[in-house]
């Protein structure tokens, strides 16, 4: 495979990621769990019943695992993987739930030309194509996107994206969607070989899925409000199992104030009760100060 020089990685000027809105909300309602646990779980399990390419594939979820703090970089290095795994000319990849209206990709391989138009492209997510790629346990072949009638109206959008061929599959943790990924071929048509498909699933369910899950819930459990000093003050003392009373007597402030502080904290981040605003905060199980 020709190597391409150019990749696009779509961060949001403070550097996280730009998540569409129901996928964010649907990640809000969820615990995260240890990335020590997840790293354990994945490099220490055995691939010897697993195909020929498991130990590549977990060679290339502990470099996953090392850029947990970006679900961008998670994401396009999955992207990298794939795309040389297959052989494909290009491909792009998204983060979105079942339910979010467009697809933008976050991470793209591809020429800069190519690229500047793949991410000025939007697709909807509602479309037949990409509602048949979520529903689909298995990665969706299409070996010839010219004249392909069952691509209805997004048969030209691939065509002017020069796409001949393509690969298109959601990346699932269990049964809950984080995104969509293409990968294409350019210059001919391509019948997807059976060893293929089978070799992006595997590496999407059992690899590169539960990092992306993790490292995003890392992330939206990052993206709370702007609390103020004495706000942090107070989440922090809750999470120790102080009460109001023992926090208000603590830091010389009434229970007003310090159930005041604690409103407004729940208010910046959205919290639904204390449990979710430490979550959030990520101040489950603080030591104490």
């Amino acid at each position: 495979m020709t190597e391409i020089p150019y990749i696009c990685r779509m961060t949001s000027p403070a550097g996280s990621t730009v998540m569409p809105p129901a996928l964010r909300a649907q990640l809000r309602q969820q615990t995260v769990g240890s990335s020590a646990g997840l790293r354990a779980r994945l490099l220490e399990r055995s691939v010897e019943d697993g195909p020929r390419w498991a130990r590549r594939d977990r060679d290339r979820a502990a470099m996953l695992l090392h850029h947990l703090h970006s679900p961008a970089e998670v994401l396009q290095l999955t992207l990298d993987h794939l795309v040389d795994t297959v052989g494909a000319a290009r491909g792009d990849a998204g983060f979105l739930g079942k339910d979010d209206r467009t697809y933008m990709p976050h991470a793209v391989i591809a020429d800069e030309t190519a690229t500047h138009k793949i991410t000025e492209t939007p697709l909807p997510n509602h479309h037949p194509v990409l509602q048949a790629a979520w529903r689909s346990a298995d990665p969706m072949s299409i070996s010839r996107v010219r004249g392909n009638k069952t691509l209805g109206t997004l048969e030209p959008v691939f065509c002017g994206l020069s796409a001949s061929a393509m690969l298109a599959t959601a990346i699932r943790h269990g049964s809950f969607g984080l995104g969509l990924v293409c990968l294409d071929e350019t210059d001919c048509q391509r019948t997807w070989s059976a060893q293929s498909i089978e070799r992006v699933r595997y590496f999407l369910d059992e690899w590169a899925a539960p990092v992306l899950h993790t490292a995003l819930l890392l992330e939206v459990n990052r993206e709370v409000g702007p609390l103020t000093p004495a706000e942090l003050r107070t989440v922090r003392l809750l999470a120790q199992g102080w009460s109001y009373a023992e926090i208000a007597a603590h830091l010389d402030r009434s229970v007003h104030t310090v159930d005041n502080q604690l409103r407004s904290a729940r208010s910046k981040t959205g919290a639904r009760n204390s449990v979710d605003l430490l979550r959030l905060v990520g101040l489950l199980d603080v030591p104490p100060c």
